[in-house]
């Protein structure tokens, strides 16, 4: 089947950004006195440093290009993360983006390796700065520190896609190859990718008739995709030891991913997901009843492009899920 065939997924090469660049290069020189660099892209039209300012031990990105030309975007301002631009000589600028909260750096390591990997994309100092503001502004709410965590909402979907992760996607293709195929923190069309299909989570409770709230019109559309699969989980309230909560799985994934940890731990700050925020999370328990498998087919209930009028936007509907028994999967 087009699932047995798609379980290979080709990943691009990056630079990896954890907490050991930075530890290294205090260690390195406890002594020196301004940045220390490390530079973590290179054979590009500009140049992208991991550094340190010393003695302070702070962390920063710094991002070297020619200003010949450069139109300056605006970047946004955060409570953690400050971004500096210098004029180093007449033929460079250092675009230098610094830790301030040292409480964030659970936030700003996976930020970075986001930054990194969008900025490494760019073929020119121009896009490459684009590039950097528009990440920064992606992880504002994050960078801002400000947040009491996520909303009850926010948490059950991400349990749901976690819980899909490791317990529908991992066993086929393998945990660190489930954690890249997962899209969801990207606020993607579908929450994962592998190859040429797709997986769309959808949880809700237990209460008849199930259903699920689809979010637009493309969600269940298969024209760009070899194949979709809807996973739809129903959830039970749970109180005092039974259940999972969300911190609890995040652990048992952590244990299952250690190869990968650095990664998950990443996606998971994308996600909206910070340690500092458990014990908001603690108390709420979710007991997974039933777990439903559909494959999109064409006769599948949906509303697509296709069928929806022209002028007619931003469509939201509700699935029941008892109508999609044909196409269901074991």
């Amino acid at each position: 089947s087009i699932w047995k065939n798609c379980l290979r997924r080709m990943t691009k090469s990056r630079a990896v950004i954890d907490d050991a660049i930075w530890n290294d290069m205090a260690r390195a020189h406890p002594d020196a006195t301004g940045l220390v660099r490390r530079r973590v892209l290179a054979d590009r039209p500009y140049d992208v440093f991991a550094a340190v300012e010393q003695p302070a031990h702070r962390r920063l990105l710094v991002l070297s290009v020619s200003p010949d030309g450069l139109v300056l975007p605006a970047f946004p301002e955060t409570r953690s993360v400050s971004t500096q631009v210098a004029q180093i000589g007449a033929g460079l600028l250092e675009i230098r983006v610094r830790l301030e909260v040292p409480e964030m750096t659970s936030v700003f390591t996976p930020f970075i390796q986001d930054v990194v990997t969008n900025v490494g994309l760019a073929s020119t100092g121009q896009a490459a700065v684009d590039a950097l503001a528009a990440r920064i502004t992606h992880w504002k709410c994050l960078l801002s520190g400000g947040s009491e965590g996520m909303g009850p909402d926010a948490v059950q979907g991400l349990f749901g896609e976690l819980w899909t992760l490791g317990n529908v996607v991992a066993p086929s293709i393998g945990m660190c190859e489930a954690i890249q195929a997962w899209t969801g923190p990207d606020r993607a069309l579908r929450d994962f990718v592998i190859g040429g299909s797709a997986i769309e989570v959808k949880s809700t409770h237990t209460r008849p008739p199930a259903a699920v709230t689809i979010s637009s019109e493309l969600q269940l559309s298969t024209a760009d995709l070899d194949g979709l699969l809807l996973v739809a989980i129903e959830f039970d309230a749970a109180a005092g030891r039974i259940g999972m909560s969300l911190p609890e799985l995040v652990d048992s994934l952590r244990s299952a991913a250690k190869e990968c940890e650095a990664e998950l731990d990443s996606r998971l700050v994308q996600s909206g997901y910070l340690d500092l925020h458990r014990r908001h999370y603690v108390q709420r328990r979710f007991v997974v009843r039933h777990l439903h498998i559909f494959e999109v087919g064409e006769r599948f209930p949906r509303i697509v492009p296709q069928s929806v009028a022209p002028g007619i936007g931003d469509v939201r509907y509700r699935l029941t899920l008892g109508a999609c028994e044909p196409w269901v999967l074991t």
